[in-house]
């Protein structure tokens, strides 16, 4: 089931110009573009990274809320400068997505000079100094570099700690039904839940830096990252070993540990037919050309790996990101052959308070580390 809004009761134009019942607020964008300084609304959101399309997304958000409001309350809130920006990010919204799927064809039917006063107003509000930055070291801080040095390492601790605790959790609980036929999109990717667990986070700025590199840049990382913009990186990890190379700091794991004598294990989840039959396993190791599986039936076997493909259209977006099992056919060194794999998925949206998303999967061996078919499957 994609996730969607059928319950929604308040319904909107999204289309300028199009004579229809629904209201457009076109009346309250002239007010945003018409106002010859940045209202007070923009200026006291946390974000400086605004083009002119999310400027524009943000205030319709706005208005689509205080509408609702209004409707329900009774009351016109027609853009109180009161509304927060920030507060609209998709996470925090819940009856908008009929809205979310078309705002772009909205975006594209207007003018080209109104488009451009968006993109402007972005430009403006980019340059005001942001607000709740700590731009200097606090006095309290200051007082010794030994001082301030514990309490970085005491915080970067705590955070650590609090990521490991959501994680463990994700793969000791599983989805429920609901959850399990849910989809959710990887940039172009629809990932449906099934067997695997979803959440999504906020994790700080330095901790995300201390485990994954400053832009993503140390080397396990790289090998992983799948798609890179200015706002959103995607990184999807196979196996069990690279994995835990990464989330795994001075003995701590967040995707390996025993729990009640199980060991719990996050990898990549592969189905490889032999034969005419079909089995499900999980990628303990690799390197550049195989996968080192470990199937249900405690058998651990190796197999080729899928090509990740990624298709860009015509604007150099990106258009497509599919596996491409094909080249696993004609290997002639291992009888076994991926018919499809499901890879432990992160997702890092710049701009979002729940800045981290990821889709893991879980292998549970008993304390003799035999696969626990009753759990894994």
């Amino acid at each position: 089931m994609v996730i969607s809004c059928d319950s929604i009761s308040v319904h909107h134009n999204l289309d300028i110009g199009r004579k229809t019942d629904m209201p457009s607020y076109q009346h309250l964008f002239n007010h945003v573009l018409d106002a010859s300084e940045l209202l007070p609304s923009e200026i006291s959101s946390m974000s400086r990274n605004y083009n002119g399309y999310t400027l524009f997304s943000k205030h319709y958000y706005i208005a689509i809320k205080e509408d609702a409001w209004s409707k329900t309350n009774g009351d016109s809130l027609y853009y109180s400068d009161s509304s927060d920006v920030d507060s609209t990010d998709g996470s925090t919204i819940n009856n908008l997505c009929s809205a979310r799927v078309k705002l772009s064809h909205m975006w594209n039917s207007l003018q080209s000079v109104e488009q451009e006063k968006w993109r402007q107003r972005a430009k403006r509000l980019n340059s005001y100094p942001s607000i709740g930055s700590f731009l200097t070291v606090p006095e309290s801080l200051s007082h010794g570099v030994g001082v301030s040095v514990q309490r970085l390492l005491h915080g970067l601790t705590s955070d650590w700690r609090r990521l490991v605790k959501i994680t463990r959790k994700a793969l000791m609980k599983d989805p429920t039904r609901n959850q399990s036929v849910t989809t959710y999109t990887f940039v172009s990717e629809k990932v449906t839940l099934g067997t695997q667990s979803f959440r999504s986070f906020g994790i700080s700025e330095l901790l995300k830096e201390a485990v994954f590199g400053l832009n993503f840049s140390l080397p396990q990382v790289l090998q992983a990252i799948v798609y890179q913009s200015k706002n959103r990186v995607l990184l999807y990890f196979a196996s069990a070993r690279h994995l835990s190379e990464v989330l795994g700091i001075n003995r701590l794991s967040a995707v390996q540990f025993i729990h009640h004598h199980h060991t719990y294990i996050c990898c990549g989840k592969v189905s490889v037919r032999i034969g005419s039959k079909s089995v499900l396993g999980y990628v303990m190791e690799e390197n550049e050309k195989y996968f080192y599986v470990l199937l249900c039936s405690n058998i651990r076997v190796k197999v080729c790996k899928p090509i990740l493909v990624t298709k860009y259209g015509n604007n150099s977006k990106v258009k497509e990101i599919f596996y491409d099992y094909s080249v696993c056919v004609g290997d002639k060194v291992t009888k076994y052959v991926i018919t499809y794999f499901w890879p432990v998925r992160f997702k890092f949206n710049k701009n979002a308070i729940d800045n981290i998303i990821f889709i893991l999967n879980k292998v549970v061996l008993d304390k003799n580390l035999l696969v626990n078919e009753a759990l894994s499957s």
